[in-house]
């Protein structure tokens, strides 16, 4: 065991190295950083190690953005949370399409940033934003309430787990959270907001009276009105809780249903009411496990033959994942899922037999609800007709993650007290938690990899370069519309009020219509990503081939280098 001064000097030596790594996109500088830190937390259980770690894997991403803001619609929420001041609702802008309909995190962001004085949008100059720290510090606060709520829901077992790190290591191993909730987005308070309303929801369960009410009515409303598919996971989490009421109490249901059927009521009505009267102006409403704009509504019933269907776009160059893309962003990500449900079912059984109310059952019926969820998208995402309606799982993953990390490992350590097996169970599953969390990583957020355009990856980070473009389109842009991609929409759109339009036709071609412009990036010569409205906005990549061949022939209005506008 290392001197406590030492230790000290060691810990602080690692976590700058990490940063630096980070910084100066080195995955061996980090690597090296959290292996130093893992070790010493091992040898020395601190809650200072561990805290370091949580840190490095939440500047993982965005840190290399410093001083601008870090992911595609992240430009968005700001000028959202920028125009929010001049009051609510929010009506006649033309500010990306972010859902105004969900303020909660506009408003947050704009208090502080009155308060602070930090700004909300990026300048050409470099500078300290609201908009760039919020989400570090929800994401650190979500994986905080997470790894104390994981603590507190294992205590109770007759097999409890001493190793606070045993616990959360599935929670720091899912890195997507660390990649994709680092944004400024409302995904990003979301996540916060869930698992501190599952956190209350487990004291309103162990209490006898009604003392936490108040407070976790606040929370489901706030979690509600922070993002459209909050309200969905909210219920997930609270249903799990009714089935686990209605099947362990059922010799004393009708107290506990009592209880439980206001929440679920509450959430439920709530949930719906804001979604179909406030929520994108009420085009949103509640159809079985998911949330349906009308246009993808009409899609499923167009498949049914019951409504007219919509144009479908192919294009001959249309991108696909690669082989080491889809692992990477689908199966890793599902084989993380079938390592939770392992664990998961073991400490359940564990707690039916052993314990005689044990609140850890109510994950297992979560659970089903989350696999059921994602088994839906997988499904409806590979039905050719309807494959306008993109589901993503990973948010429902990674509030799944969040609440269930610890009862997985409780299920290890379970098998592994049962079986003479030298804690091979608990090993096993956090060396596979590791390989799966290092897999998920995209190599070029950590490194100066390029990102594999082949694929239709993409590069979110919007540097000082795409600034001084949205500078010009602002101020010499006048045109009846601008053409570009998702990067440029992000860079311009929410910054000038200019609206930008895919247009995959023109890019293919090469034309220009009268008073528009072409808007490229350097990324273009590889790849072109955005929503093609002519199949109700169906998001579509496709391989530009030999782009700038085909508009240098045009009049070349601005170049600062990797950014040019075309017009005819």
């Amino acid at each position: 065991m290392l001197n406590k001064k030492l230790d000290l000097i060691v810990a602080n030596c690692a976590f700058v190295i990490g940063i630096i790594g980070v910084r100066v996109q080195s995955p061996g500088l980090l690597g090296g950083s959290l292996i130093v830190l893992s070790t010493l937390y091992y040898l020395n259980a601190s809650t200072y190690h561990l805290g370091g770690i949580v840190l490095l894997l939440v500047l993982m991403a965005p840190i290399n953005s410093s001083g601008w803001l870090y992911g595609i619609d992240s430009h968005t929420a700001a000028a959202q949370s920028k125009a929010i001041m001049g009051g609510w609702p929010l009506t006649g802008s033309n500010l990306g399409g972010v859902g105004t309909g969900y303020p909660i995190l506009y408003f947050l962001a704009s208090i502080v940033s009155i308060i602070t004085g930090a700004g909300l949008i990026p300048e050409t100059s470099n500078q300290l934003l609201t908009s760039q720290l919020l989400p570090i510090i929800f994401v650190f606060l979500a994986v905080s309430v997470a790894a104390f709520y994981s603590k507190r829901l294992i205590s109770e077992s007759s097999l409890s787990i001493s190793n606070g790190g045993i616990i959360i290591a599935p929670i720091l191993c899912w890195t997507p959270m660390f990649i994709f909730h680092t944004v400024f987005q409302r995904r990003s308070l979301s996540i916060l907001l869930l698992v501190s309303t599952s956190a209350l929801l487990m004291r309103y369960h162990k209490s006898i009276d009604r003392r936490y009410l108040p407070l976790l009515i606040v929370l489901i409303i706030s979690t509600i009105l922070t993002n459209h598919l909050s309200g969905f996971l909210l219920l997930l989490l609270v249903g799990s809780q009714f089935a686990h009421i209605v099947v362990k109490h059922w010799d004393n249901l009708r107290n506990n249903l009592m209880r439980y059927s206001l929440i679920l009521l509450i959430t439920l009505l709530i949930h719906q009411l804001w979604s179909t009267f406030a929520g994108y102006g009420g085009e949103y409403t509640l159809v079985g496990f998911f949330q349906l704009r009308l246009i993808e509504t009409q899609e499923i019933l167009a498949s049914l033959g019951l409504a007219p269907k919509l144009h479908s776009a192919v294009f001959p160059n249309q991108s696909s994942p690669s082989s080491l893309v889809y692992f990477r962003e689908f199966i890793a990500r599902w084989l993380f899922q079938v390592l939770l449900a392992i664990g998961i079912s073991a400490s359940c059984i564990y707690s039916i037999r052993r314990d005689k109310d044990d609140y850890r059952i109510h994950i297992f019926y979560l659970g089903i609800l989350v696999a059921t969820s994602g088994v839906a998208a997988v499904i409806i995402n590979r039905v050719p007709s309807i494959t306008i309606f993109e589901i993503n799982p990973m948010r429902v993953f990674t509030v799944f993650v969040l609440v269930a990390g610890g009862v997985a490992m409780h299920g290890y350590v379970v098998l592994d007290r049962i079986l003479p097996s030298r804690q091979i169970f608990t090993r096993t599953a956090i060396l596979l938690f590791i390989v799966l969390g290092v897999i998920m990583v995209p190599p070029h957020y950590i490194s100066s990899t390029p990102p594999d355009y082949q694929s239709g990856s993409l590069d979110p980070r919007i540097g000082p370069r795409l600034h001084s473009l949205s500078d010009f389109t602002e101020e010499y842009g006048e045109y009846n519309q601008l053409i570009g991609d998702v990067i440029v929409r992000a860079a311009i759109q929410p910054k000038t009020g200019q609206e930008v339009n895919g247009h995959h036709d023109e890019i293919r071609s090469g034309t220009i219509s009268s008073n528009s412009a072409i808007v490229l990036t350097a990324q273009n010569r590889y790849v072109y990503s955005a929503r093609y409205q002519k199949s109700g906005n169906q998001f579509i990549t496709i391989n530009p081939y030999n782009i700038f061949n085909k508009f240098n022939k045009h009049n070349r209005i601005y170049d600062n280098g990797d950014n040019y506008v075309y017009t005819k």
